[in-house]
């Protein structure tokens, strides 16, 4: 009966320290990502000035509406899913990949429309090109959840957060020039 008692302190302490552990990275990825974004947009707002930054933020809306419809769904099943195997990992890749092909396809088709709406014209051009971030950030989705779902979340936040630096980077590049 001691021996039970033991194993059942050891995998308690065991799953304790696996939570805290999980739960750290989780939380530095996420403040991670904004402290850079807030930096990024801040940088972003001085180079660019109040009006072409607010083209972008503009621009940036509509993509992340189209980047929220393109997350619902197949992540999620894949971390929760009981039983999980390459088959199901390479179809959600390709659905993902689908799916985001179509949903750049259907943004860069209604750009004009947004611009309209908001009374930009300028704004058309740039939601075509930040459309190309809806299958750059698909072609992540599976991966994102596969490592979700063993709990590697060290290896997860290191590459989220190198992603989103490098690509702070890139647009605070492509405002100097």
């Amino acid at each position: 009966m001691a021996d039970n008692e033991e194993v059942a302190k050891a995998a308690t302490t065991r799953n304790k320290s696996q939570f805290l552990n999980v739960t750290s990275w989780n939380f530095a990825m996420q403040g991670g990502q904004q402290v850079v974004s807030l930096l990024v947009g801040i940088l972003l707002a001085a180079i660019l000035g109040p009006e072409a930054f607010g083209l972008a933020a503009i621009a940036y809306v509509y993509v992340s509406l189209i980047e929220v419809v393109q997350r619902q769904g197949l992540g999620l099943a894949i971390v929760q899913r009981k039983s999980l195997d390459k088959a199901h990992l390479d179809s959600g890749f390709w659905l993902i990949l689908a799916v985001s092909l179509t949903l750049t396809g259907l943004g860069i088709a209604l750009s004009g429309w947004w611009a309209n709406l908001n009374n930009q014209p300028l704004l058309q051009p740039l939601i075509v090109l930040l459309s190309l971030i809806v299958p750059a950030s698909g072609l992540s989705i599976v991966q994102e959840a596969y490592l979700r779902r063993q709990l590697k979340m060290r290896s997860l936040t290191i590459r989220t957060l190198v992603a989103v630096v490098v690509g702070g980077l890139a647009g605070l590049v492509a405002a100097l020039a």
